[in-house]
């Protein structure tokens, strides 16, 4: 067969590509620690970009009881500059951030009461408003992205999870100093400034993926009723009151508090060489405050005894999760859960698919999740109704489908192509460097060690037909579950 120049560098790149994945997954990474405690993770690759990141071991695990939304917020801010970045004179705007921030704790204590003085709370607002125009002119709205796409940086972003925040991109690989100068300000200097826009923007957001959405919805309900006592109970947006009031002083000490080298994980993936890798981050990104390392939680969750369930109404098409607890990424069941979850509802050839799709028509789809978290969550079978299929005849066919499995096990077929369906999946994410750099950080911050998402895809394939039935028969129980029905208002 004749292939073409084009054809065949494709072919090289990808070659290539995989080449790196096993190299990496034979330990071809390098790690270094920087003179404040943070951990460089590095993997060197033919490209002439590198995707960078920076984790923190802290998400909304991490707010306070009456401040859920913190850690996202905090993300936020994060993107709004520093002193030297997004300033036109920051001592002027230094004493207006001081106002605006008394200004808006002001408005906030009359807000918060059960019956505030209109009166005084339209004059704090107007006061609000009038040190909000004073910043015109004085600001530089998304200096800091606009600095990052000067370097050449595309996909600028930050996630925050409740064990974890992450910030990335990818840059050039000449550019890797500069980048470090942007973040090596942004964490050790960040300003916070517009604090009242970003509360506002949380909120809309809050609307858009909670309040507007069938699923937002359903799965904070699950959440909330399957945890009794553990944060993974509360959305990671937070609460519409707690982000409407939200302390900035309060926020700043939380920043503070985890934010620092010691709970740090930056990672870069691509053309550079791992010495100038570095020398770079230790130069500029080790010299973030060191700070201490976050403990352990030892918040937990009460056992479940008993079935729990809710209906909820909305606009949507109606749908359903069931969720069951199931030991954290660590412990040696998690595998089996990953795999069960995979042969239930994971793609057009699982269990779900094919009798509540394929063969029954009572599902327009079926899907599956089992986040990897640092402490015990959920494995969550989710499907959305065909047009007129009644709910309770969905709930049924899946547990029939659960005790069939306790009963009669799976094949061997069906654990070789969930395992092969897991591995490939993770090894098509680590062809790209950011979702090698992903993988590290991830693993690394939640894990403990970047080895772990390696060692998992190694676990898939040693799980036996006799594990997966002893799983499902510790997990898959009714009084380990929470059921959650949308039906249509």
């Amino acid at each position: 067969m004749e292939v073409k120049g084009g054809e065949l560098m494709r072919l090289g790149c990808v070659a290539a590509l995989f080449v790196s994945v096993v190299a990496a997954q034979q330990n071809d990474v390098r790690e270094f620690i920087l003179k404040n405690g943070a951990k460089l993770l590095f993997v060197e690759r033919p490209t002439p970009t590198v995707a960078v990141q920076i984790w923190f071991r802290t998400g909304s695990m991490d707010d306070a009881p009456d401040q859920r939304g913190a850690a996202h917020l905090i993300e936020h801010l994060l993107f709004n500059g520093t002193p030297y970045i997004g300033s036109r004179d920051w001592q002027k705007e230094k004493g207006l951030l001081a106002k605006m921030d008394a200004a808006t704790a002001a408005y906030d204590a009359e807000a918060k009461k059960a019956h505030p003085n209109v009166v005084r709370l339209a004059r704090l607002r107007a006061r609000v408003e009038e040190l909000r125009k004073r910043f015109t002119g004085l600001t530089v709205p998304r200096d800091f992205h606009d600095a990052l796409h000067y370097i050449g940086a595309v996909a600028i972003n930050g996630s925050t999870s409740y064990d974890w925040t992450a910030y990335y991109c990818r840059i050039p690989a000449a550019h890797l100093k500069h980048w470090a100068l942007a973040e090596s300000q942004r964490f050790a200097d960040p300003t916070f400034r517009s604090f009242w826009e970003e509360r506002q923007i949380v909120l809309e957001e809050m609307r858009q993926r909670v309040f507007d959405s069938g699923w937002g919805r359903l799965n904070a309900e699950l959440r909330s009723l399957a945890f009794s006592n553990h944060p993974y109970g509360h959305p990671v947006i937070g609460y519409e009151r707690d982000v409407r009031f939200a302390d900035i002083k309060r926020l700043r000490e939380q920043f503070r508090r985890f934010y620092c080298g010691a709970n740090m994980v930056v990672v870069v993936v691509g053309g550079i060489k791992a010495e100038d890798a570095r020398r770079i981050c230790d130069a500029y990104l080790g010299c973030i405050r060191a700070g201490k390392r976050r403990g352990e939680s030892w918040v937990t969750e009460p056992q479940q005894e008993a079935e729990r369930r809710a209906v909820i109404r909305g606009m949507w098409a109606p749908r359903l999760a069931v969720a069951f607890h199931r030991p954290s990424v660590h412990h040696p069941d998690f595998p089996a859960t990953e795999l069960l979850g995979q042969i239930l509802a994971g793609g057009y050839t699982s269990r779900l698919h094919k009798r509540l799709v394929e063969k029954e028509s009572l599902a327009a789809y079926v899907s599956w999740s089992n986040r990897d978290s640092r402490y015990p969550d959920l494995l969550v079978l989710r499907a959305m109704a065909a047009e007129g299929a009644p709910l309770a005849k969905i709930e049924a066919a899946i547990w029939d489908e659960i005790e069939r499995i306790k009963r009669e096990g799976v094949c061997e077929d069906e654990l070789k192509r969930a395992a092969k369906r897991l591995r490939f999946r993770a090894l098509k994410e680590m062809c790209d460097n950011a979702g090698l750099a992903r993988r590290l950080g991830f693993y690394e911050v939640v894990g403990g060690s970047w080895r772990l998402g390696f060692d998992l895809l190694r676990c898939f394939k040693k799980v036996t037909l006799q594990k997966i039935e002893e799983v499902a028969r510790k997990y898959l129980r009714r009084s380990n579950a929470t059921v959650v029905c949308m039906e249509k208002r």
